[in-house]
């Protein structure tokens, strides 16, 4: 999550270091993504930027590759990291790639928590705060709404 105010410079950055990302064998020294795990995921990879690139024009819902977009024409499947602006309505956004694609959604958030990387701290499902759409129990069903 970005703040409006700095989005664009950190959307800046990080296609300047997704330009510089090693791809390779990943037992090299310096290498930073391998391959994709199969010839199917190449594949998947492929027909979802595909999408993006068909529905690019289309207002709120396409997309705009920034960086990458494309796979390796090499022995492999080998796909280049891929830096995608695009709306959070789009179909393509709902669907795991399982590929070296980054969405960045201008946009605020309607989540009450959020966790990245980190496990649940047990709060999320026993908090008698309201919840947003079907995410939890919301305070009727929070385990403390009997209190």
């Amino acid at each position: 999550l970005i703040h409006e105010s700095i989005y664009q410079n950190v959307l800046d950055q990080f296609i300047e270091v997704y330009k510089q990302v090693t791809i390779g064998d990943p037992l090299e020294k310096g290498t930073l993504l391998g391959q994709l795990h199969t010839h199917a995921s190449r594949e998947n990879f492929e027909k979802g930027i595909g999408i993006i690139k068909s529905q690019a024009c289309i207002l709120f819902h396409g997309g705009k590759i920034h960086v990458g977009g494309s796979v390796r024409e090499s022995e492999g499947n080998f796909a280049n990291p891929t830096i995608v602006e695009i709306s959070p309505n789009a179909a393509v956004v709902k669907e795991e790639w399982f590929g070296p694609v980054l969405y960045v959604m201008p946009h605020g958030s309607d989540y009450g928590f959020v966790n990245v990387n980190i496990p649940t701290s047990g709060v999320e499902i026993g908090g008698t705060f309201g919840g947003e759409k079907i995410t939890g129990g919301g305070c009727e069903a929070g385990s403390d709404s009997w209190k």
